[in-house]
């Protein structure tokens, strides 16, 4: 019989040395973990929206009884991995009280994790990057008293956590991040890369003879095609020819199969494409 996640997360926690045992079916909690040395942690697992005021009423009737509590959320309810959003006040309440990050169970591949999810605030502003982060080791459960400033959860709670370092501030997780959303970025531009034809509509087969060009999957006119060569390159109909030149440059430095830090075959078809779409365009305008 398959194990619920709670009796997954149970098993997980039976097995820390600090741990004695770990109950479920408490009228206070999803799981109750009890130490050795007396103290208690109510762990919340919350699989719905909810709310700043029910999330303080929790803490507030666990720390006055001396028991931390900790929260893990359903990962669907939050937003996707590398999304941008304007999280509800609930989660920035959570974000807030677990030193800027959200506990949130998933099914991975097949197979129960608990995840951290941090959410970088943009510009000042309203919107926030949503980063998960490496899966938790439970290695430890940590115990703490934590003083909340924001109004909806403001308060001294006992809290727990996983006692994980802060991923988001490790620079080689930023940089690769930085690198990711960049290579997002020019994807916008690509329409359908195994369709895209050359400037003569004919393409070059993997054994290097050159055939017909499949149909693309959507008709349109010649000025739509050079259009979509332009869109991706990244630069506008109205570009120079140095400055189109340039936009090659670069996004040829990125999808190089030499270069590319794509898959082999993946960078192989858009750098294709894109030296297509820019002899293309050097044609329709009569550029060597």
């Amino acid at each position: 019989m398959a194990l619920t996640f709670r009796e997954w997360l149970k098993g997980k926690f039976d097995k820390l040395m600090s741990v004695q045992n770990a109950s479920l079916n408490s009228n206070y909690a999803d799981i109750v973990v009890h130490f050795w040395s007396g103290s208690r942690i109510r762990v919340h697992m919350i699989g719905q929206a909810t709310s700043a005021r029910a999330l303080k009423r929790t803490l507030a009737d666990a720390t006055q009884n001396g028991i931390n509590t900790l929260f893990i959320v359903d990962a669907r309810i939050l937003p996707e991995d590398n999304a941008r959003a304007q999280p509800k006040e609930w989660m920035m309440a959570l974000h807030t009280l677990n030193d800027d990050r959200i506990y949130a169970y998933r099914v991975q591949d097949g197979k129960p994790e608990i995840i951290p999810v941090h959410m970088e605030q943009i510009n000042s502003g309203n919107d926030y990057k949503i980063w998960y982060g490496p899966k938790v080791t439970f290695d430890r459960l940590r115990r703490y008293r934590k003083s909340v400033r924001p109004r909806a959860i403001r308060g001294e709670w006992l809290v727990a956590d996983f006692g994980a370092p802060a991923f988001w501030k490790n620079m080689d997780f930023r940089a690769a991040r930085a690198k990711q959303e960049r290579t997002q970025h020019f994807n916008t531009h690509w329409h359908d890369w195994s369709t895209f034809q050359t400037w003569r509509g004919r393409y070059e087969s993997d054994e290097g003879e050159t055939t017909e060009q499949r149909p693309p999957r959507s008709s349109g006119s010649i000025g739509d095609y050079l259009s979509a060569c332009y869109n991706l390159l990244g630069v506008s109909r109205g570009a120079s020819q140095e400055d189109v030149k340039k936009a090659y440059r670069k996004r040829a430095m990125v999808y190089h199969p030499d270069t590319s830090t794509l898959p082999a075959e993946e960078a192989e078809v858009k750098f294709k494409a894109l030296t297509a779409a820019y002899e293309y365009i050097k044609s329709a305008n009569g550029w060597s």
